[in-house]
């Protein structure tokens, strides 16, 4: 998601060739009250990605949101950059 410079994980999934409809694998998860993240791994994505849980009326629920992507400021442009 960083190297694509993905604002958010829907914006990362909604391109077609990152959904597989194949299962992914949930790992290294941290649990902190009702709220989780875990490491999401796919086919498409083998290093997977932290992705962030709630726990909603007993049921955990995967959100759109990541740690690794929130809080990721732009780049500033680089000083030769046209204008």
């Amino acid at each position: 998601m960083k190297e694509e410079k993905a604002k958010s994980l829907i914006k990362f999934l909604e391109s077609t060739d990152k959904v597989s409809g194949e299962p992914c694998e949930l790992t290294n998860e941290t649990i902190t009250g009702d709220k989780a993240v875990a490491r999401m791994k796919t086919n498409k994505a083998p290093n997977g990605m932290a992705i962030e849980f709630v726990k909603e009326g007993g049921e955990w629920k995967m959100t759109n949101r990541s740690p690794e992507v929130t809080g990721v400021k732009p780049s500033a442009p680089a000083a030769n950059a046209p204008k």
